[in-house]
């Protein structure tokens, strides 16, 4: 996979994220991803995966792959949120969520490389 389609892959994954979480299912009102249980306990985990996985079949530095993840979280964030609602505690959740989260798909991104370096997939 070339360092472009991993890009997309790992945007969408976070777009996804968001966007999923929030507003799944279709007949309640949307509300803040990480508000609802399936955000952290299947969200989360199938994040990780991507990554991991990405990260095998890629060549994309680790310590810039997940940025992607997150920037697409971020762009969902900004389009799919409830009305009314302002942005007064977004630095509050780049602290709380977004650092943690990052380091976890930093995580995910070395274990992706070690694997890709063992199983001889670095060429």
């Amino acid at each position: 996979m070339n360092v472009i389609a991993a890009r997309i892959v790992l945007f969408i994954a976070g777009f996804g994220l968001w966007a999923l979480t929030s507003a799944l299912p279709l007949t309640d009102a949307v509300h803040e991803g990480w508000d609802r249980p399936v955000y952290w306990q299947i969200g989360l985990p199938v994040v990780f995966a991507v990554q991991v996985i990405v990260a095998i079949v890629a060549k994309e530095k680790i310590t810039r792959a997940p940025l992607f993840v997150l920037l697409g979280h971020a762009v969902a964030m900004l389009f799919i949120a409830r009305s009314g609602t302002g942005f007064g505690l977004l630095p509050l959740s780049v602290l709380f969520v977004g650092v943690p989260l990052y380091l976890m798909l930093l995580l995910a991104a070395f274990i992706g490389q070690i694997v890709r370096r063992r199983t001889g997939l670095a060429r």
